[in-house]
């Protein structure tokens, strides 16, 4: 198996590549999905959980429709390689479809399982 630096960096690729079914690819069938955001569900932001690589798929999808461009940068790493895991912050920047611009700083916990595949994600969004 990769180590988790290379494993982030493939699905960090298929996220800045606006490639939906590329991320979904990056999820183990079985795994936990979970983004900690906004209240509000219409926004790119919002809180989402999804189960099956279908449903990744879907809220990538959605999210690029609502976001018209941005550049996500994965930086401040910690891995653990015994644990196939590992925690960055994603510096992140743009402009969403209703004019309005974003910079963040969102924490992000990944695991992955011994095929390489994303088993779980936590993602916390934030105002950088």
């Amino acid at each position: 198996m990769e180590g988790p630096e290379s494993l982030l960096e493939t699905y960090g690729r298929a996220v800045n590549a606006r490639d939906a079914a590329a991320v979904a690819a990056c999820f183990a069938a079985g795994h936990s999905y979970r983004v900690h955001g906004l209240g509000d569900g219409a926004s790119a932001w919002n809180s989402k959980a999804a189960s099956t690589p279908a449903a990744i798929e879907e809220e990538y999808r959605r999210f690029f429709e609502l976001v018209e461009s941005f550049e996500a940068r994965y930086t401040d790493r910690i891995v653990d390689l015994p644990g196939r895991s590992i925690a960055c912050v994603v510096r992140v920047a743009g402009k969403n479809r209703d004019g309005s611009t974003f910079d963040m700083a969102n924490a992000l916990h990944l695991a992955f399982d011994p095929d390489g595949k994303i088993s779980v994600f936590r993602n916390w969004y934030g105002c950088a």
